[in-house]
């Protein structure tokens, strides 16, 4: 199972089979998201039969730029906390049950696309889509490079 992750106050989640496909997407807030990795990681994958795949979280990284580091004074840094909360669940899990892929947010516009979301056109560089889609997004970016999926442009049918 593949569980791709956007970081912060809202979490994006978005959850994929082993193989790729869809399962679901939704944002929800950062202490019912310390309940879902609980339940859907460590207690699930602690049961789970030997043999059974990997987990892999697919999560947008999230480092402190300098350029915005006056706008986070007085945070309580929920993106760290958040992938910190993922770090430990896959401590608890071991590497041989867990497995974490940071990916970068300059990969966001790309991914969008990639995931057919269709208001890119007039958006300034600055905007950021709905949590659940980033999450969403970034999945489906990481899963198209490592051959889980097809490109969409190998999608379209020709008339």
């Amino acid at each position: 199972m593949f569980i791709s992750i956007d970081p912060g106050h809202n979490v994006g989640v978005a959850t994929f089979t082993d193989t790729g496909l869809d399962v679901s997407k939704a944002t929800i807030t950062l202490p019912r998201f310390r309940q879902f990795i609980l339940k859907s990681a460590v207690r699930e994958r602690l049961k789970a039969p030997e043999g059974t795949p990997k987990l892999i979280f697919l999560m947008e990284d999230y480092k402190l730029r300098q350029d915005m580091a006056i706008n986070q004074t007085g945070s309580d840094m929920p993106a760290s906390r958040c992938i910190g909360a993922v770090e430990f669940a896959c401590d608890i899990l071991g590497p041989e049950r867990c497995e974490i892929i940071l990916q970068p947010p300059g990969n966001l516009r790309t991914a969008l696309k990639w995931s057919g979301y269709p208001e890119l056109a007039n958006k300034p560089r600055t905007w950021h889509c709905p949590d659940d889609m980033s999450a969403y997004a970034h999945g489906v970016f990481w899963l198209i490079r490592n051959d889980y999926r097809k490109h969409p442009i190998f999608n379209a049918t020709s008339s």
